[in-house]
């Protein structure tokens, strides 16, 4: 649950297809992982927690869908994604790449954004949805996301997801977006919610846009060794 200022939230901790079954994703009230690092590992299941992306050469690439917003927001929803990720794979020491602004799905059900085909690659996909078109974006819940698809041999994230309620991102300045949006792409890379007030992944934020140190340890610690064996299973 993420509050933002204008007393909003996020939803993280949600079941998606393309998983096997017994994944869970962690709750807001989530013990920290390791003594002196206050982070979470969004997953729960005892054979996925600590999952992460890998940190190999070939880029995590981004697709964005904001056809739903204005001129004006999409310009600026572009630059803020652009900024988050960028903030997050320097963290993380993982190479992220803009892809294509392409319509993309919503799918109302899991709450997931995808492109309706096989990834091909290591992809994050983002999409602004109106209220009226999700059940979870509605009343005060501006965000979700979550990993979409791991490679399970070595607990591997290729695939994530992020979607943010247009009529928020419209009107939210600066700060506020960009707050919302490093919170939500954490979790699309693995991490639970934080209990230290000075983290990004803290669950009440008011305009936290520094990545704390709890905030680095926890994406470090979940940035994985880059696998030869599974480079098939990653698309390279």
């Amino acid at each position: 649950m993420l509050r933002t200022s204008r007393s909003v939230r996020c939803v993280s901790a949600i079941a998606v297809g393309g998983f096997a079954a017994g994944l869970a994703f962690s709750t807001p009230a989530s013990a920290s992982i390791a003594a002196g690092d206050d982070y979470t590992s969004i997953f729960t299941d005892s054979n996925l927690k600590g999952a992460g992306w890998a940190s190999c050469p070939t880029a995590i690439v981004w697709d964005a869908d904001v056809t739903a917003l204005s001129p004006r927001g999409a310009t600026n929803a572009i630059s803020d994604l652009d900024w988050a990720i960028t903030t997050w794979g320097k963290a993380a020491g993982l190479p992220v790449t803009r892809g294509a602004s392409v319509p993309l799905i919503y799918d109302n059900a899991s709450a997931t954004v995808s492109s309706g085909a096989a990834p091909g690659g290591r992809k994050i996909y983002v999409k602004f949805v109106k209220d009226e078109d999700s059940n979870y974006l509605s009343g005060r819940v501006v965000g979700v996301a979550t990993p979409t698809s791991v490679i399970q041999s070595n607990a591997e994230v290729i695939g994530g997801s992020a979607a943010f309620r247009v009529d928020y991102v419209e009107y939210a300045n600066k700060s506020e977006s960009r707050t919302l949006l490093l919170h939500e792409l954490g979790h699309a890379l693995g991490l639970g919610h934080s209990n230290d007030k000075k983290s990004v992944m803290f669950p009440i934020v008011a305009s936290t846009i520094a990545l704390s140190s709890g905030d680095m340890a926890g994406i470090k610690a979940f940035t994985k060794n880059c696998d030869p064996a599974v480079a098939a299973q990653r698309g390279q």
